[in-house]
Order: C-alpha cells, then structure tokens, then sequence
C-alpha cells in the first residue's frame, strides 16, 4: 500500500511539472488527452486525497519540511502560471480558476506556513 501512495505523489509531482511545462496555460486539465479521459469529479478527488497525502506526510514524517520543493513549486507558479492566467485572459475566467488553483496548491500552502513556523522556532 505505501508504494501505491509513492506512486500516487510521483503521478501528481509529474502532472505539476506537466503543467509547468505545457505552453505557459493553466488550463492543461482540460486540453491535454489524458484529462479527457475520465470525469473530472475522478481528477478533483485524486487532486484532494494527494493534498491530504501531502499535508499527513509533510506534518508527520521524522525529516524536516521538504523547503527546497515548497520554493520550487512557488517559483514556477508564480512566474509561469499566474501570469498566464491573470494577464491573457478576462477577470471572470481568473476568479472561475482560483477554486482550482486553491484546490491545487493549498496544501503546498499550508506545509510552507507550516514549515515557516517551524522555522522560526529554532
């Protein structure tokens, strides 16, 4: 079972660096194949169970935050897809991709919080 949880967290790492790659839209879900495939109730509860995968074992694991990941994750999102969604497309596209976007990075979010915390206390 830990293995398929492995393999889940790479699946997810490498559908991250998939959109990062793709031509700078946020909107790979929904042009690339394989997302056409099955229902995107199916990608929304995949997407949810790796957050939660990512919070139990970012909080509970016996090695510090991943800090290096976190900056990564941050810096590719920040100057690769927000620019693209915010600047080539209108206000209501942009709010309709923040639930998304929430979705998508909210326990990156919470594990960088989490490790700034930490980080101060030493």
């Amino acid at each position: 079972m830990r293995y398929v949880f492995r393999l889940l967290l790479f699946l997810r790492l490498v559908l991250r660096l998939l959109a990062f790659t793709y031509p700078l839209f946020l909107t790979l879900m929904y042009n690339f194949w394989v997302f056409e495939r099955l229902p995107m109730v199916l990608w929304i509860g995949y997407v949810v169970i790796m957050a939660l995968w990512e919070l139990v074992s970012g909080i509970f694991a016996d090695r510090p935050l991943p800090m290096t990941l976190l900056k990564t994750y941050a810096a590719l999102a920040i100057f690769l897809e927000f620019p693209s969604v915010l600047l080539s497309s209108r206000l209501s596209t942009t709010v309709a991709s923040l639930p998304w976007v929430s979705l998508w990075y909210g326990s990156l979010i919470v594990l960088a919080l989490l490790a700034a915390r930490t980080f101060r206390r030493r």
